[in-house]
C-alpha cells in the first residue's frame, strides 16, 4: 500500500492526542496494533508512506515491510523519521496477542 498521509487521531482517542505523554502515546499505538486486523491469507504487507499524523506528532517517511504470524508480526523491516529527525529502523518479532512487546533489533 501506498498512500498519502494518514491521520490517526480517531484510532487513538479522538484529538486528545495533543499533550500526550510518552507512555501515553505509546500505549495508545500498542493499543491499536493490538485492534488492526490480521490478514487470515500468507503473505508479506507492505506500506509506504510520506507522514503519519497521530494528534500533534507527525511521523515522516513511514515504510513497512510484514508478515503475520501466529501471536503477532514478523517485521522485516521498519524504517520511519520521527520528531526531531531521529531515525527509528527495526527488524524482528512484534507480539500483539497474549501481550505486547518486541524482540528484534
Amino acid at each position: 500500500a501506498s498512500g498519502a498521509q494518514v491521520q490517526f487521531d480517531e484510532a487513538v482517542g479522538g484529538a486528545a492526542g495533543s499533550g500526550f505523554t510518552l507512555d501515553q502515546r505509546i500505549a495508545a499505538f500498542e493499543q491499536t496494533l493490538q485492534h488492526m486486523p490480521k490478514p487470515t491469507i500468507p503473505g508479506t504487507l507492505e506500506v509506504r508512506l510520506p507522514a503519519v499524523v497521530a494528534g500533534d506528532t507527525t511521523v515522516r517517511d513511514v515504510r513497512l515491510s510484514a508478515e503475520p504470524v501466529e501471536g503477532g508480526w514478523s517485521v522485516k523491516s521498519l524504517a520511519a523519521t520521527l520528531p526531531g529527525r531521529t531515525t527509528l529502523e527495526a527488524d524482528g518479532m512484534l507480539s500483539v496477542e497474549d501481550h505486547f512487546g518486541f524482540s528484534g533489533s
